[in-house]
């Protein structure tokens, strides 16, 4: 059922880069990604009608669908149609507890000028309710610039050159007008109808409107220029450096540039460095020289790139200057040839540390994914105490990779102080997946930091080497009482690992808020003190009254990943509230912070690891069930079957739904003569209790449930179960799902037996 990617077989170009790109992309701005793009010019307004009937507007405009796009820390953007020419649009939603007015109309009116570039996406329009903002655009035609790259194969300097000629040209229209985009990188670069279009302007800004001394650069730091790193904003000690501006735009185009032809990134070629160690070698100028694919670019490229990529905007060339550079001139004579097998080689080299940092982070997940939590802390502390007591600075590297390294024990059973390629094949096993010889190889190369290395001369990874491949995962602390991920959020989809302390996972209750909402409508007491000046009682209800602690997990425990499992295809909001536990003897919470990517590759690449995320969403959602229920005195009954008995028989009366708590159970079609399914400790059933309505309602079973073992189930009314389904899309969609996939599995055991 879980909706996970499967190994990306891709070819060569830049799948790495793909990856790379994704891995240094800073979190803060949501981008609008692949899907947005240029648009026929169309009036663009601001919204100054009254508040309460902007949404309706955007509605009867736009038709907003549920699949999400593009996210980041402050906004969501989701797929829409226009509903007067069906065409397919984005629609950008900004909260405004995050995004201020001048934030947002600054995007705004930047948009409205940039707009009227061919190379640049245009607007076409703004709504604003009380609560959120609006940005509507059109969806981008192709793709973004590595996609078609990927698609296509290599770019030969002929291609590079046209595109980023198209690119220049964008960034030369924007500073005439006094305007720097500020976040150039491949995710900002998206083709329209066979050209370049530059999107998000999401940090851009007017020359002479922006101060930077009083505020931080919010670009991505892997694409910023020096400038921009050693602003007095960053960096006080350092009040002289010059004012960030249009040549930081052409800096980052050096980058892109760089990245086109040689197939990495210039300042991280490894994908293995963190922000800070980047930020360094950018202010420092030092970039790739020395790999091959920079020796087979021509010396007119290499120019341009050198130009680019100065660290003194004073001698770095602006947009105008590069148009008149010979390489980016139309009648240039460049190689239409691909570029050599470099390209290839770094593809090799990047799905073997993907294929890497999958089974370190697998081995490290399995025993986070496991259910029984009373029995965990002993077992991850015989494995993990090296990792505990980590000191106040959790984002220093030593500290992080502490707690991965006390796990490749599992690797290395023998203490021999490296990994051997037995040792990987063995874990992959473990893990659910039996690696070839190749993939075996592409995991010793990939953890050498250098696509060139031949495997043959690669024997083992020593402990360093698998420090590089895994330095870019993120830690934080939080200190009791503090919230980890809070119910409702749509952003920020992480998957964590509990290094140190207690979590306590908590939900509100959607079927008492729903039975508190129907009886304040019904309340005798509120009709009788009507209009006779005599006030009722009245209570303040609060989040707490409805919220349910579901359980505490230990160290060693993993969270977040049950919404990952996208049901119906799309991410859910978050289904509980996850806090560092309160009390006044908790110790701060300290957890590894896992990208919803990371643990999707994972558990897209090992079957053990999908097979217990699917386990523990099962769990969680029986659990969250179970207690929400039980808080709001729905009908919830607890019943034990011998062997043989039956639960309930086909043709009997029905309308409720069980949890398998203990125990095997069988469950019989065709008058008790064909088993079509064998459920365990975990499993529910029947099937059609969620679906059932008013009007479309079972009267009767349509199979058997008969006991192999002793049993013990909990019984919920149908009503209850239904209703709680009702205020719950996730949960909602989470069981449809199943149900379908086992129903289909029935159907099939039907037709074997005929």
């Amino acid at each position: 059922m879980a909706a996970v990617p499967t190994e990306d077989t891709r070819s060569p170009a830049s799948v790495a880069v793909m990856m790379m790109a994704a891995g240094l992309v800073a979190a803060g701005c949501c981008a609008m990604g692949a899907n947005m793009a240029h648009a026929e010019p169309s009036t663009v307004h601001r919204v100054d009608m009254l508040l309460r009937n902007s949404r309706e507007e955007l509605e009867a405009s736009y038709e907003i669908l549920d699949e999400i796009i593009g996210e980041g820390g402050y906004c969501v953007v989701h797929k829409g149609l226009d509903r007067k020419t069906g065409e397919p649009v984005a629609i950008k939603v900004l909260s405004k507890k995050d995004t201020s007015a001048r934030e947002f109309w600054t995007e705004v009116d930047v948009l409205k000028t940039a707009g009227n570039h061919a190379n640049i996406m245009k607007l076409r329009d703004v709504f604003e309710t009380t609560e959120y903002w609006y940005i509507v655009q059109e969806l981008a035609s192709d793709g973004e610039l590595f996609d078609h790259l990927i698609a296509n194969g290599a770019y030969s300097e002929q291609q590079a050159s046209e595109a980023i000629r198209d690119l220049c040209q964008a960034l030369y229209y924007l500073h005439r007008k006094g305007i720097v985009h500020g976040d150039i990188k491949p995710e900002n670069i998206l083709l329209h109808e066979g050209r370049m279009c530059l999107v998000d302007f999401g940090v851009s800004f007017r020359m002479g409107e922006r101060f930077y001394k009083d505020s931080q650069l919010t670009g991505t730091v892997a694409y910023s220029a020096p400038e921009s790193l050693v602003h007095p904003g960053l960096n006080p000690l350092q009040p002289q450096q010059p004012r960030l501006g249009p040549k930081a735009d052409m800096f980052a185009l050096g980058v892109v540039l760089y990245i086109l032809l040689c197939g990495s990134h210039p300042f991280d070629t490894y994908n293995n460095l963190t922000d800070d160690e980047i930020r360094q070698r950018i202010i420092k100028g030092k970039f790739r020289r020395s790999c091959r694919a920079w020796q087979s670019i021509s010396p007119s490229a290499r120019d341009l790139i050198e130009k680019l990529l100065e660290t003194d905007p004073k001698k770095r060339l602006g947009s105008k200057e590069a148009l008149r550079h010979p390489w980016l001139m139309k009648n240039a004579k460049l190689s239409t040839k691909p570029m050599p097998d470099s390209a290839e080689l770094l593809e090799n080299f990047q799905r073997g540390r993907r294929r890497l940092r999958a089974s370190i982070l697998g081995a490290l997940l399995l025993e986070g994914l496991e259910d029984d939590e009373a029995d965990k802390p002993v077992r991850s502390g015989k494995k993990l105490d090296s990792a505990w007591g980590l000191s106040s600075s959790v984002e220093a590297l030593n500290e992080k990779t502490r707690a991965l390294l006390a796990t490749l024990d599992v690797f290395d059973r023998d203490h021999k102080g490296f990994i051997t390629k037995t040792d990987l094949e063995r874990v992959g096993q473990l893990l659910g997946r039996r690696h070839s010889e190749a993939e075996l190889n592409e995991m010793l190369v990939g953890s050498t930091g250098d696509p060139e290395q031949k495997a043959a001369s690669v024997e083992s990874i020593d402990y360093e080497n698998v420090k590089m491949a895994i330095s870019t995962l993120r830690s934080a602390s939080y200190e009791p009482g503090e919230a980890i991920i809070r119910e409702g959020h749509s952003t920020g989809h992480h998957v964590y690992l509990l290094l140190d302390g207690e979590v306590e996972v908590s939900c509100k209750n959607p079927i008492a808020q729903q039975s508190e909402a129907s009886a304040s409508k019904e309340s005798p007491q509120s009709q009788s003190t009507k209009g006779k000046g005599e006030k009722p009682n009245e209570a303040v209800v609060t989040e707490e009254d409805y919220s349910i602690i579901l359980k505490r997990l230990q160290k060693g425990s993993s969270f977040g990943e049950v919404e990952l499992l996208r049901p119906d295809g799309r991410l859910h909001p978050r289904i509980a509230t996850y806090r560092c536990a309160p009390g006044p003897d908790a110790a701060a919470c300290k957890v590894l912070q896992l990208v919803a990517d990371d643990f999707l590759n994972v558990s897209g690449m090992y079957s053990t690891i999908n097979d217990r995320v699917e386990a523990s969403a099962r769990h969680h959602t029986q659990q969250q069930l179970i207690k929400c229920v039980e808080a709001s005195k729905g009908s919830v009954k607890k019943r034990t079957f011998e062997p043989g008995e039956f639960v309930y028989r086909e043709g009997e009366s029905c309308d409720s739904f069980f949890i398998l708590l203990d125990g095997e159970v069988e469950v019989l079609k065709q008058h008790e003569k064909v088993v079509v399914e064998e459920l365990r400790t975990g499993a529910y059933f029947p099937l059609g209790v969620s679906g059932q309505t008013k009007r479309c309602k079972m009267v009767t079973r349509h199979s058997s449930v008969r006991c192999k073992t002793p049993v013990q189930v909990i019984e919920i009314g149908g009503e209850t179960f239904r209703s709680f389904l009702h205020s719950h899309n996730f949960m909602a969609a989470y069981f449809s799902a199943e149900v379908k996939r086992r129903e289909q599995q029935r159907l099939d055991k039907l037709e074997q037996a005929q």
